[in-house]
């Protein structure tokens, strides 16, 4: 399989945290879904997530339906990425004393509609 396209970005601080692009052109401030201190720092991680999914597999079904012959007209994907408090699946790899990896499994479902 040929990769088309890859995106990079750093984030630093958790839940209350920035991401970086290595360019610079993006540099967003992300806020806490569980802080209840009621001021806003920015978009939850939830949020970017379910936008960049949905997005990535819309870009797919209109290219399904162009190699099909079948345009996809007046389509919508949504995506909705839920904070859940116990995670299925982590694993990792300590370096001296420092997380060099951490991988996160992710259950992802397809709803579709007519």
């Amino acid at each position: 399989m040929k990769t088309l396209f890859t995106a990079e970005a750093t984030s630093k601080g958790g839940h209350s945290v920035t991401i970086q692009t290595p360019d610079h052109l993006q540099h967003i401030i992300l806020g806490n879904p569980l802080q209840t201190s009621g001021e806003k720092l920015g978009f939850r991680p939830e949020l970017l997530f379910a936008g960049a999914y949905s997005a990535c597999c819309h870009g797919a079904l209109d290219d399904a339906g162009t190699k099909l012959s079948t345009p996809v007209e007046d389509s919508a994907v949504r995506a909705l990425v839920g904070l859940v408090e116990e995670a299925v699946e982590t694993r990792g790899k300590i370096k001296k004393g420092k997380v060099n990896h951490w991988q996160v499994t992710l259950k992802i479902g397809f709803t579709m509609r007519d």
